[in-house]
């Protein structure tokens, strides 16, 4: 049912209440979403932090470790064997520590990643809706204010973004081995477990690298079809292709070749991804019910 004039009466569209928005403070969405992102964007500076923190005390732990090290080496030299046996003890506490400082480190780097993905994918949503209200700008004021912001938005993709290493080398011969006792089949799947949640992990990234690549494709159709009011916006480095790379041109570095080849090479990295996950879960399945095989025999 339309709405009757008293229920239109005062109302803003909302691409305007966005420009308007925009105009306030170059901020692209509503107040609740853009209290979301910047939560997010925080909690990402945080993770950042922290990580910088435990790379630092575990780069200390090592050092630490190596000046106990040399400390026993010299200390048997001497033929001291107090000193040798005091030096032996602070170094095998010095190896804890380290371990500890190893742990701590996983974590925060755990936690980076993930906060730094879940931020990610929140700018890329943006994205989405920018280029949604792009064509509905009334006028090339609004169209320069969300100009703008996806130029900001696209710079925050960029930093971002994580170099994508996929291991191309065969899949590591994990196999059942004659005199495998129960609890070593067991561990053997819990392994394959643990490969199969990494690739979940590296089809996350995948898609979002996917993602961003599709960002700049549109961007670059915006870019031709609003010509100047958006050709003096945008970083128009093609992602992880050529980072150094600028064109006055949108269309021949952004919506060209490069991009689209750069997307083929993800699409196929995402099945070759995929491929070896399925292989690595159907294992671990597989070795779970000989395990059970064994027990009900």
């Amino acid at each position: 049912m339309a709405p009757s004039a008293a229920q239109g009466k005062g109302r803003k569209p909302a691409g305007l209440l966005r420009l308007v928005a925009l105009a306030a403070g170059l901020c692209a969405v509503l107040p609740s979403a853009a209290t979301s992102q910047d939560v997010e964007q925080s909690e990402y500076r945080a993770a950042e932090t922290a990580y910088n923190a435990a790379l630092s005390a575990r780069d200390l732990e090592r050092d630490l470790l190596d000046d106990a090290l040399d400390e026993v080496t010299e200390a048997r030299q001497s033929g001291d064997q107090a000193r040798y046996e005091r030096a032996l003890a602070i170094y095998q506490d010095q190896a804890r520590e380290l371990e500890q400082s190893d742990r701590e480190l996983a974590d925060a780097a755990g936690r980076l990643d993930q906060v730094r993905r879940s931020y990610l994918l929140s700018v890329l949503d943006e994205l989405d809706e920018l280029y949604e209200e792009l064509p509905q700008a009334p006028d090339a004021r609004g169209r320069d204010l969300i100009g703008r912001r996806i130029n900001i938005l696209l710079a925050d993709a960029n930093q971002l973004e994580r170099p994508i290493e996929i291991d191309d080398d065969p899949f590591p011969a994990i196999n059942i081995e004659p005199g495998d006792t129960p609890d070593e089949i067991r561990a053997k799947a819990d392994l394959l477990e643990r490969y199969a949640a990494g690739y979940d992990l590296l089809v996350l990234d995948i898609d979002a690298q996917i993602e961003l690549v599709e960002q700049r494709q549109r961007h670059a159709r915006m870019v031709r079809d609003f010509g100047a009011d958006l050709s003096r916006f945008g970083d128009l480095r093609v992602p992880m292709g050529r980072p150094d790379a600028t064109s006055d041109n949108a269309e021949d570095l952004i919506g060209g070749e490069e991009l689209s080849q750069r997307l083929e090479e993800l699409q196929q990295s995402r099945e070759f991804v995929i491929e070896r996950r399925d292989v690595a879960r159907a294992r671990a399945e597989e070795f779970r019910q000989r395990i059970g095989g064994e027990h009900t025999a």
